[in-house]
């Protein structure tokens, strides 16, 4: 209208007219289409004319009626929303048609309703209109008050569980994968899915590398504890090595399981450089539970039967399990494992989780997660200290050196890397402490000596060979030629230090 009007006024001053009856035409055809819009502007001229000069001076705000927004009339106040809130948060659980219930028992009088945290008790009174009337309220009423965002929300923290409440409710952070490879791993342990022959499940702990997604590290117990976070470090640790790769800039762990070893193995700049500990209960926090959810469903479920949860809302990861009809009227017919079977079955899948294709194709084209693993480590990720890993992940046996040569560690002899190393020794004490990690077949091929502490030397298995010459083989004679190596050293060294002979 406000346009219309500057374009009427102005043609007509051009064309030498005047504005008589403009406002009248104009009032005549906006109440013309009022039918049409459902425009509420005035259909009084004067009333019309003074709302479009205040239009002109306060914008859109004089459109607005002045009762729009204000509780006034509002039957809902403060005290009301908050009683009906409390009455849906009790432990119990109650629906929203016994809120309504019970509301209208608390306004007769028949029941008391108080705060358990303060112990006040909510006056009835205060839910009286000033005639003295109740204020009532209809279920939907209530239902809409229940199902308002906010109150769901602070209604969803008490009702729910804390990890339902994070995973549905509460922000979370975004975050990138990382480009390279070794650049975070993170860890996590589970329980199998599938059952062992004495009803129990075998406890897992993996690690992954985030980049890549591949599984470096796992262990298996019927126990959940540290020592199977210890063995899953050892695991991954063989892997790296056996496969040349860098140490890993940071670690992804939660507190349970590992925070005994926070001061020492867990503690950042120690072994790794950075070391992330995760909120307790916050699963969406660790990458490693992506990294279980891709390995269930997308591969454990292809390769394995019984896979999947009785309460899963997808009808195909619900296992087929029936009910016995029993005394107990708490046992299922479900197929049982032996720890072997499910501990083999699941490092088989490992085996083919890590040999697939990255999901990210478009970045890695034709790569596995095993390639992207190898081809791609961060730059910056440094050698393995095997020595220092080893103290902190490795087998400890207190042993002493023997003939300056050797430590005995699980029945078999261990030789120092050179005799110099005995010097490194505290005065008169031989006695050291041994570290190693097993091979997969339990055997060991080299141990680590401490002494408080100090690295003392890195010992190998000493070979023996045939004493009979003819029976002497090829293996033989290296190991005649690497003992006698030592023992040669050994001499050089001794007459080197020794002493100058001197008269008194």
């Amino acid at each position: 209208v406000n346009r219309v009007v500057n374009k009427r006024a102005a043609k007509r001053r051009s064309m030498g007219g005047r504005k008589t009856n403009l406002w009248e035409n104009i009032h005549v055809q906006v109440m013309d289409i009022k039918e049409d819009t459902g425009h509420t502007l005035p259909q009084n001229l004067r009333r019309f004319r003074d709302r479009m000069k205040d239009y002109k001076e306060r914008g859109y705000d004089a459109l607005i009626h002045k009762g729009y927004c204000n509780t006034n009339s509002r039957k809902v106040n403060k005290s009301i929303e908050a009683l009906i809130l409390s009455i849906y948060a009790m432990p119990n659980k109650p629906f929203s048609k016994s809120v309504h219930d019970l509301y209208l028992s608390f306004l007769a009088g028949n029941i008391s309703v108080a705060d358990t945290e303060t112990g006040e008790i909510f006056d009835r009174n205060d839910f009286f209109n000033e005639d003295g009337t109740p204020v009532t309220l209809s279920e939907a009423t209530i239902w809409n008050y229940l199902r308002r965002a906010d109150n769901d929300v602070s209604l969803s923290k008490v009702r729910n569980s804390s990890l339902e409440f994070s995973s549905n409710k509460r922000p979370h952070h975004h975050r990138d994968l990382p480009n390279f490879s070794l650049s975070q791993i993170s860890m996590d342990d589970r329980d199998l899915p599938r059952k062992m022959t004495d009803g129990k499940r075998v406890k897992a702990y993996y690690a992954y590398d985030v980049a890549s997604g591949a599984v470096v590290g796992a262990s298996f117990s019927k126990l959940k504890d540290t020592q199977l976070f210890i063995n899953c470090m050892r695991d991954m640790f063989r892997f790296i090595h056996l496969n040349g790769l860098g140490m890993p800039l940071e670690v992804e762990v939660e507190h349970h399981l590992v925070n005994q070893f926070k001061d020492d193995l867990m503690q950042a700049g120690t072994v790794f450089p950075f070391v992330r500990w995760c909120n307790p209960g916050n699963s969406q926090e660790k990458w490693a539970e992506t990294g279980n959810r891709v390995k269930k469903y997308g591969y454990e479920k292809r390769h394995q039967d019984g896979i999947g949860r009785f309460y899963a809302k997808l009808e195909a990861n619900r296992p087929k399990v029936d009910k016995v009809s029993d005394a107990e009227n708490n046992n299922y017919n479900d197929k049982r494992y032996t720890f072997e079977q499910l501990v083999a079955d699941d490092r088989e899948t490992i085996i083919t989780y890590n040999n697939d294709l990255h999901p990210n194709q478009k970045k890695y084209p034709g790569k596995t997660r095993l390639d992207v693993l190898i081809q791609h480590q961060n730059p910056d990720a440094a050698k393995i200290d095997d020595a220092l890993i080893t103290r902190y992940i490795g087998d400890k046996v207190t042993t002493s050196i023997r003939r300056s040569q050797y430590v005995r560690v699980r029945y078999a002899d261990y030789q120092l890397s050179t005799p110099r190393d005995i010097a490194k020794l505290q005065p008169n004490n031989y006695k050291v402490d041994a570290y190693y990690i097993p091979l997969e077949d339990g055997s060991i091929d080299k141990v680590y000596i401490y002494q408080d502490a100090a690295l003392i030397s890195e010992c190998f298995k000493i070979e023996k060979y045939n004493r009979a010459t003819a029976e002497q083989t090829d293996a033989d004679h290296e190991a005649y030629l690497n003992q006698s190596k030592y023992v040669s050293e050994f001499d050089s060294w001794v007459k080197k230090t020794k002493p100058a002979k001197v008269a008194i």
